[in-house]
């Protein structure tokens, strides 16, 4: 008899406990990562216009991620806080698709905020021209960077970032796929 009732008492527990299993997965899934906790960088970013879009770490608790809405390169900081990814900077660069023959590019640098307001330092080159293949920035000491890419149609957004600082006065070289120089500033 007491046998019987020891094994009548682990059921109860073991359905018990798959009751709780369901009850929490159900909570976590449809409450709190809807509403509350947004596990990856790319749910922060879900409502946004232009998705989907490109997305690299900066560090371990911050991303930069590039959305392309119509007529427009859209740029995000996007942090790990503690209810999980929120956007913590944006900004916005439109385009005109006209593309114009003096300067078919234009040039960015802004200071966006990483996660606890520290700042980091953007440069962004947005080209028109179909034959630029990379923009390089050089820097005072003749250190030159590669840029990442994004594309939208013929225009490219081409983007770096340094949570140091860049130079002030920085040279941009745009080269073309056969790595000849078509334009310097």
């Amino acid at each position: 008899m007491a046998d019987k009732e020891e094994r009548n008492s682990v059921r109860k527990n073991i359905l018990i406990f798959i009751v709780i299993y369901i009850l929490y997965s159900l909570f976590n899934t449809f409450i709190w990562e809807k509403y509350f906790y947004t596990p990856t960088s790319g749910d922060a970013l879900e409502n946004e216009e232009g998705r989907p879009g490109v997305m690299q770490e900066i560090d371990q608790k911050n991303e930069i991620a590039v959305l392309k809405p119509e007529g427009a390169f859209h740029v995000y900081i996007v942090a790990n806080k503690l209810l999980g990814w929120e956007i913590e900077d944006d900004i916005s660069l439109p385009f005109n698709k006209e593309k114009s023959e003096e300067r078919p590019y234009t040039i960015h640098r802004n200071k966006m905020d990483l996660h606890r307001n520290q700042p980091v330092d953007t440069v962004m080159v947005i080209t028109q021209d179909p034959n630029i293949r990379d923009v390089k920035v050089v820097d005072g000491d003749g250190n030159e960077q590669n840029t990442n890419t994004t594309h939208a149609d013929d225009i490219s957004l081409h983007y770096i970032w340094d949570e140091e600082g860049f130079d002030k006065n920085l040279t941009f070289k745009m080269y073309s796929s056969e790595d000849d120089l078509l334009y310097t500033e």
